[in-house]
């Protein structure tokens, strides 16, 4: 994993995007897939590639949602409503924003009130 680090902030995005891939299989531990899928969302998005980008953010959110872990949710849906900026759905965009939003909120303990 942080072999695909080292290559990303050297723009070798091609090659992170390899090692996070395999590394990816080899991970059990669902923390670590979990920030490797973002990893891996993050530089396809670089790489404009938003239909991986998004693909990459649902495995997240199926992760986050196996795990019942909020922060992990979070962090999803903000990936989520970036790839579909970038896919040009705004909807969808605006909807995982502000799921994204509501949940960060939540995690440091404030009240939403949903209008």
């Amino acid at each position: 994993m942080q072999a695909g680090v080292k290559l990303y902030h050297q723009r070798h995005y091609a090659q992170a995007i390899n090692k996070w891939r395999q590394s990816l299989n080899r991970l059990n531990n669902a923390e670590d897939r979990f920030i490797t899928l973002g990893y891996l969302a993050q530089a396809l998005c670089d790489q404009g590639e938003y239909e991986g980008m998004l693909s990459y953010a649902l495995s997240q959110m199926q992760l986050a949602t196996d795990q019942n872990d909020s922060a992990m949710k979070c962090e999803a849906f903000l990936n989520l409503a970036k790839a579909y900026e970038r896919l040009a759905d705004f909807t969808k965009a605006l909807q995982y924003g502000k799921r994204h939003w509501i949940i960060r909120v939540w995690i440091r303990g404030r009240r939403v009130t949903l209008i």
